[in-house]
């Protein structure tokens, strides 16, 4: 079973096209003659081969409209004017008043869930998510009744830059978490063990935790070693290895993994 870990009116603007182009240096030659008579010029010419300088390709950047509202949007979100040939969008999404937003652009080809961002309500944060043609004209806000939000776009031409190597250990870090989220519900929910049992399959999280925090990315190399530590706690309680502490920290390394579009997808063993 696959699990995501994850949780009106609109004001718009015109939007304003904003073509940015890559500049193309040339390379400037400079030199110096020692002496007050000048050498007699070579009578054979430079032999320089032709050299024809390969252009980086343009980037076209365009302001889309601003929505704002107060309060969730409702399930399906609102329309989310989407411009033909951009690859990114950045999402300028302001919020104050303190809780947490969670800001959702679907996509339909998404063979899981659509991936969500989410943080704290306390200023101007920058979402950004790659776009082609197959992303629903839909956002979905999430924020506490009563709290204002806007969001303001800008769509891109430039491909959306993954990290690779966080998307690998957020894998690993799935698995992991998987691991620990099973043997607590094997235990309390489904007495599927005994205490023994239990105890084996947390210390071999730990251990993957272990490496994944001395070996992957330093992204998330820190709240990795936070989760190492809270679950192998001599204290640590049976079946109760995913205290609040722990969720905080997994809260950290799912919002990093989120960010590079590489979110969190757990394993069920239990419940169906």
């Amino acid at each position: 079973m696959k699990l995501l870990a994850r949780r009106r009116q609109t004001t718009r603007s015109a939007p304003i096209l904003l073509a940015t182009f890559a500049v193309i240096t040339g390379l400037a030659l400079s030199g110096c003659t020692a002496g007050a008579t000048a050498a007699a010029p070579d009578s054979t010419p430079d032999s320089t081969p032709d050299s024809t300088a390969t252009p980086e390709p343009s980037t076209t950047t365009l302001a889309g409209e601003t929505l704002s509202g107060t309060g969730p949007t409702d399930v399906t979100g609102v329309d989310f004017a989407l411009p033909s040939g951009m690859k990114t969008v950045v999402i300028a999404f302001e919020c104050g008043g303190g809780g947490r937003y969670a800001v959702q652009l679907r996509h339909s080809a998404t063979t899981t869930e659509e991936v969500t961002l989410q943080g704290d309500c306390d200023g101007t944060s920058e979402l950004t998510w790659p776009t082609d043609a197959l992303t629903a004209p839909r956002l979905t806000v999430w924020v506490p009744d009563g709290i204002d939000w806007a969001a303001t776009p800008t769509f891109s031409t430039a491909a959306f830059v993954y990290d690779d190597r966080l998307t690998t250990d957020c894998g690993s870090f799935a698995d992991a978490y998987s691991a620990l989220m099973n043997a607590d519900q094997g235990y309390t929910l489904y007495d599927a063990f005994e205490e023994d049992k239990w105890t084996q399959r947390v210390d071999g999280a730990v251990a993957d935790l272990t490496t994944l925090a001395e070996d992957g990315s330093p992204t998330i190399a820190e709240d990795v070693a936070s989760l190492r530590d809270l679950a192998s706690d001599p204290d640590r309680t049976v079946g109760e290895v995913l205290t609040e502490d722990a969720y905080i920290v997994i809260g950290a390394v799912s919002e990093a993994c989120s960010r590079n579009q590489s979110p969190l997808i757990l394993m069920g063993e239990f419940g169906g």
